[in-house]
């Protein structure tokens, strides 16, 4: 890759946006085939991907994306209906395209697509379905409106030629070069859109709304046209879009006037374009045609170059920086290879294929979103504009870095301020003062923490999105029919979290169409509907954010698990006749357990569910499974929005001084002697109604005996729904705290997660919350 580096990495980041959207756009266009804003929508994101990679020259690139483009355009001119293997390609292309971009982060050659995914494409482009021919013919369809004028062909090029005042060989730098007959497919398919919009402007009059659709065409020309340098043909194609401009305004006799300069110059653009099939350009006659065409308008001057035609921001030429511009919502370009057949009212589409797996995906739409969840998405695109900018993520990482120093200092500032307030020698007015100043330190900072920390904020949509695809796929493989409904992705948590989210999800959803969902004539026979449902919900719960995977399947036997937990030798008969009906089900999360009769390439190895429960872990979360057989299983994962900067109680044990999360604190108590027990030689603490198990800090610790101190406080720690008391030494006070991770070779003792800096300047170690409650139930026999 010889390219500008900067450019090249615009082009991954704007393209790439596009490019993960294109998935989840696909699968819903799978479930509305003729939806028109779907089609445009997905259209619209190819032809801005195809568009940045013809100016890197990035050619087996566009010819993946132009091929899917072809396709999505004759789609979008009603000639043919998206079916199953129509879609199919389409994905396909999609994950070519993925591959292509990480080849070029790479820094490799671009990977080519398969000559058949392209052919078939194509084929779908030419309005013709794989194996069938013609869709005008299949269907034994006649067009009720005059089609446009085809392309000239092959035999009339010489004559075209001859008319010109001259030719000249091209001499196109090698990138040009191959992305020449892209240039003429997409001129070709374009003007005849061009001429049918002109035609409908002069029988319709002024007002029509085909101006703007015929602007808009006009502007994407221009900038495929200034890639290659073809002056001439750059004013042509920008007086066809001052012509679409007039016109909206234009009195009726003008507008026949300016319509019939209009087709002129349509026809100028054919015979350049039939000289740039046998690699000539031609010295046409453009100026004197030009000064004809204001003439006819009423004008003295093309418009300045770049300048949009229609009433709207300019349109930056090829040449300026940065890639990746997209036409205008309502654009209608046509980039079908030449031989697309034009839309025609009174054709009738191939109807869609009876998909054998039906996978559709819902989305709970924002409360003030249209009445199908974009149109208020789209509206807040258009108002965002210039208003939002992008970021280094290395950038924000160095501004939290400095948050959290400066939080350290307020802790500290605010000891100091405490012991000045006690300090009989110091003036009360600068007691009052210094304590006043501090008071502003810490408002300022904590809304500098919470606003840095929101710029880190990301929906969970961002991972969500990717999930359609995937159940899709696995549909198709297990011979289901699958539902994915999606609940609550406008949900924000911090960008690390998002990060470490995606694979434990992933293994979670294969696992619940995979062990979950029955096939369909299993669940017909129980009563049950075809489609199985998977359900994917998350919203907030104080500072954590609870997920939930749900499926409706046959759910988990309570029974089965036992077994196999005998089976592998994990647990006695004895241990697990005393464990609950929730302890049981945790033994899902064993390493090496599963419940499946046989391996397959999704699943029943036995490795996953505990690395998803390790992964949560990490992020300081719960993990938990519950079941109703025959009716389905639900995960609930609960995690912190940030893992970051948090609430801590500081607590002395011994000598030493330790920090634990106040997320997981429901309570303190000074216990009696009579509350204080113990239960197979293990120490329990009696809290009102509950017994809950009791752990020292000293011991967890390993403090020496001649420095532990009596330990007359309980901290009653809650995760999930476990409870658990922990005994420390003394109590200090409420800290913001900024964690920092250990290094590997100190992050193996005891159950801490992290150190942080004390408000008087010391180091404390973080209490690991999870790891705390793993030795708690060890200590008293639970799974």
């Amino acid at each position: 890759m010889s390219l500008d580096p900067e450019l090249m990495q615009d082009f991954l980041t704007e393209s790439g946006e596009l490019l993960e959207q294109l998935d989840q756009d696909l699968i819903r266009l799978e479930t509305a085939p003729t939806d028109p804003e779907l089609l445009n929508q997905v259209f619209r994101a190819l032809h801005t991907i195809k568009g940045s990679a013809s100016f890197l020259t990035l050619t087996n690139l566009v010819a993946i994306a132009h091929a899917a483009e072809s396709a999505l355009n004759a789609a979008r001119n009603k000639v043919i209906t998206v079916d199953r293997v129509m879609m199919d390609g389409l994905l396909a292309a999609v994950d070519i395209l993925k591959k292509q971009f990480d080849d070029i982060r790479g820094g490799r050659d671009l990977t080519p697509a398969s000559a058949e995914l392209v052919a078939t494409l194509t084929v779908y482009g030419e309005g013709k379905v794989p194996g069938v021919g013609s869709v005008a013919a299949a269907a034994g369809a006649t067009p009720s409106v005059p089609s446009p004028a085809a392309p000239e062909p092959a035999a009339p090029v010489a004559t075209a030629v001859s008319q010109a005042t001259g030719d000249r060989d091209l001499d196109l730098p090698p990138g040009k070069a191959e992305l020449l007959d892209f240039l003429v497919a997409d001129l070709n398919a374009t003007l005849e859109q061009v001429e049918a919009a002109v035609k409908s402007l002069a029988a319709e009059g002024p007002g029509s709304t085909v101006s703007a659709q015929l602007a808009d065409q006009c502007a994407a020309l221009t900038r495929s046209v200034d890639f290659f340098d073809f002056d001439a043909m750059t004013k042509v194609v920008r007086s066809l879009g001052e012509y679409a401009t007039a016109a909206s305004a234009a009195a009726d006799d003008q507008l026949r006037e300016m319509s019939g300069v209009a087709e002129e110059a349509i026809a100028l653009l054919r015979k350049q374009s039939a000289g740039l099939s046998q690699k000539k350009l031609l010295d046409l006659p453009v100026d004197a045609f030009i000064d004809s065409f204001h003439a006819a308008m009423g004008t003295g001057a093309v418009a300045a170059p770049g300048t949009h035609p229609a009433d709207g921001p300019a349109v930056p030429p090829a040449d300026a920086p940065g890639v990746g511009h997209e036409p205008a919502d309502d654009v209608s370009v046509a980039a079908a290879p030449i031989g697309t057949a034009p839309a025609a009212a009174a054709q009738t589409p191939v109807a869609p294929e009876q998909y054998e797996t039906a996978t559709p995906v819902e989305h709970a739409p924002a409360p003030s979103a249209g009445k199908d969840g974009r149109e208020s998405k789209e509206h807040a695109k258009e108002v965002a504009g210039d208003q939002t900018i992008r970021v280094e993520v290395g950038r924000l990482e160095s501004l939290l870095n400095l948050v959290g120093e400066l939080v350290l200092q307020k802790n500290r500032v605010s000891a100091l301020a405490r012991q000045l307030a006690v300090h009989d020698a110091t003036p009360q007015d600068m007691r009052e003062s210094f304590t006043q100043a501090y008071g502003s330190l810490d408002r300022v900072t904590s809304d500098l923490q919470a606003a840095v920390m929101k710029t880190r904020m990301q929906p969970l949509e961002k991972i969500f999105g990717k999930y359609p695809r995937i159940i899709r796929d696995l549909a198709r493989k297990l011979g289901k029919q699958i539902n994915l409904v999606i609940e609550g992705g406008e949900t924000e948590v911090d960008k690390s979290v998002i990060e470490e989210l995606g694979d434990p999800l992933v293994h979670l959803i294969r696992n619940s169409c995979d062990h979950g969902i029955e096939l369909p004539d299993v669940r017909t026979r129980t009563g049950k509907t075809e489609l199985g449902t998977v359900r994917l919900r998350a919203c907030h719960r104080g500072s954590h954010v609870q997920i939930l995977i749900s499926d409706d399947g046959k759910g988990l036997g309570k029974e089965k698990i036992v077994e196999k937990a005998i089976e592998k030798g994990l647990y006695t008969a004895e241990q697990l006749a005393q464990m609950s009906e929730k302890d049981i089900y945790r033994i899902i999360f064993a390493a090496g357990f599963s419940t499946a009769d046989k391996i397959s390439d999704v699943s029943g190895r036995g490795v996953g569910m505990d690395v998803v429960r390790t992964n949560i872990e990490k992020l300081k979360g719960t993990i938990e499974l519950y079941s109703e057989p025959g009716k389905g299983t639900t995960v609930e994962i609960l995690i912190p929005l940030t893992v970051a900067i948090m609430s801590a109680m500081m607590v002395g044990v011994g000598d030493e001084i330790y920090a634990v999360p106040l997320s997981n604190i429901v309570e303190i108590v000074r216990p009696e002697a009579e509350q204080l027990a113990s239960i197979t030689q293990r120490p329990v603490l009696r809290l009102r109604d509950r017994v809950l198990p009791l752990l020292s800090a000293a011991d967890l610790f390993s403090v020496p005996p001649e420095k532990a101190g009596k330990a007359p406080f309980a901290v009653v720690l809650e995760l999930s729904d476990k409870t658990v008391g922990l005994l420390v030494d003394r109590l200090i006070g409420q800290q913001e705290i900024v964690i920092k991770p250990l290094n590997e070779m100190l992050d193996k003792g005891g159950p801490v997660s992290g150190a942080t800096v004390r408000d008087d300047g010391g180091v404390s170690l973080i209490v690991d919350i999870a790891r705390l409650f793993q030795i708690a139930e060890q200590r008293t026999g639970r799974s």
